[in-house]
């Protein structure tokens, strides 16, 4: 799943600056025991062994950074340029090639020799969830969500549950970040679920990067969209 570390966008929102600050990125390779949690808070929290090491891979810097905060809008983007990691090899022989997601954190200090003080920020897989912000019930074309935080794609099939029901239902358009209101092509079918339920893991429509992939020896560069990499919605 997709999501931004609680922790570290307070930090940012508190006492940090986007466009000044040090933001840093990088890839978590596929065999990673790295478990994913909005309750980690600094580098140190990924464990050993996490990073992608192949010749030619390094962390990045992410650059051109800025704030967009449109008229009449109820999202903040926090934009900057794609993330070029450059060419990055095959080798040495024996490590993993392959590449599950990338995370974005802002390095405190002056180098990275201090993980237990660098704020994790974002951890991107190209997959989200949705949480329902009111019930959906049998029969509902209509089931009310969070603010979206990326794009999701018509046709999308969420499966929801509250930990005790389970349901189904497709999503029937496109809707941008900040939807609230999902239209469905195929209504909740099942049991009913209450406010506070969750989507099962489901793809980003048009996703910064395909993940996984697995690195060819090629330069890799993961799209960063003109709407931001992260965007801050107001409820």
């Amino acid at each position: 799943m997709s999501f931004v570390y609680p922790f570290g966008i307070r930090k940012l929102l508190l006492d940090g600056n986007w466009q000044t600050d040090v933001f840093k990125a990088l890839l978590v390779k596929g065999s990673s025991t790295y478990s994913p949690s909005p309750d980690h808070k600094y580098v140190s929290d990924l464990g050993n062994n996490f990073e992608l090491a192949l010749n030619g891979y390094s962390r990045i810097l992410v650059t051109n950074k800025a704030i967009n905060l449109p008229l009449n809008s109820r999202i903040l983007y926090l934009t900057c340029n794609s993330l070029n990691f450059g060419a990055i090899q095959t080798t040495p022989p024996g490590q993993d090639l392959s590449v599950k997601a990338v995370i974005v954190y802002r390095r405190v200090g002056p180098d990275d020799s201090t993980p237990a003080d660098d704020e994790l920020l974002l951890y991107y897989d190209g997959k989200t969830r949705i949480r329902l912000a009111a019930p959906a019930r049998p029969g509902d074309n209509t089931i009310y969500v969070d603010p979206l935080l990326f794009t999701m794609a018509p046709g999308t099939v969420l499966q929801l549950t509250d930990g005790a029901n389970y349901a189904t239902c497709t999503v029937e358009s496109y809707n941008s970040p900040g939807t609230r209101a999902l239209s469905l092509s195929n209504p909740v079918q099942g049991q009913a679920i209450s406010e506070g339920g969750y989507s099962n893991d489901i793809d980003i429509a048009n996703p910064g990067g395909k993940f996984p992939f697995t690195i060819g020896g090629g330069v890799i560069s993961i799209n960063v969209p003109d709407t931001g990499i992260i965007r801050v919605v107001s409820v």
